[in-house]
């Protein structure tokens, strides 16, 4: 595991940077929440079975905005925001390679895929990554991330108020 994360900390390139999505953003976060759970099953899972696999392992840091959705679905499928985030960080990971397009409603990774993931991961457990940054994350899935490197939840970043633009003006009223 040593020469894994000697190699991971020398690696030129992170896991944002191989995919060409801001490290520490919304999206960054839900790729790599969705790859954590795809890289432990083989032969992909349905979309409903990813999902509750990121729910029932308390790794998304589901908010009361987050159970929300979008305008856009309100009068259709009803999907909170949280699911509509990892589904479009599917969307980024197909576009990019790292997981199957097809057959449809089969989400897995591609040999790519887990390698990112893989790297990623070690980047983490290398402490490369500051997982205190990660809002979206729960202190659960940072301490199985990051490990040692991860100090607590009294450090973690605030989540903001942006995640969802349009009801950041909600968030702010309700401070007033």
């Amino acid at each position: 595991m040593l020469d894994e994360i000697k190699i991971a900390a020398n690696h030129r390139h992170s896991f944002a940077s191989v995919t060409g999505i801001a490290q520490y953003g919304t999206r960054w976060q839900c790729i790599f929440l969705l790859a954590s759970v795809l890289n432990e099953i083989r032969g992909g899972l349905r979309k409903s079975e990813a999902l509750s696999e990121i729910y029932d392992r308390k790794f998304f840091n589901v908010q009361a905005e987050d159970l929300v959705p979008y305008w856009s679905a309100e009068a259709t499928t009803r999907e909170p925001r949280w699911k509509t985030l990892i589904a479009w960080s599917r969307k980024d990971m197909v576009e990019r390679g790292m997981m199957y397009r097809l057959p449809r409603d089969n989400w897995d990774l591609t040999g790519r895929g887990r390698d990112f993931y893989q790297m990623a991961l070690l980047h983490c457990r290398a402490g490369k990554v500051d997982v205190a940054r990660c809002y979206l994350w729960t202190p659960k899935f940072k301490s199985f991330t990051a490990g040692e490197h991860y100090k607590g939840p009294h450090l973690d970043h605030k989540r903001p108020l942006d995640v969802y633009k349009d009801t950041c003006w909600l968030s702010i009223l309700d401070t007033i």
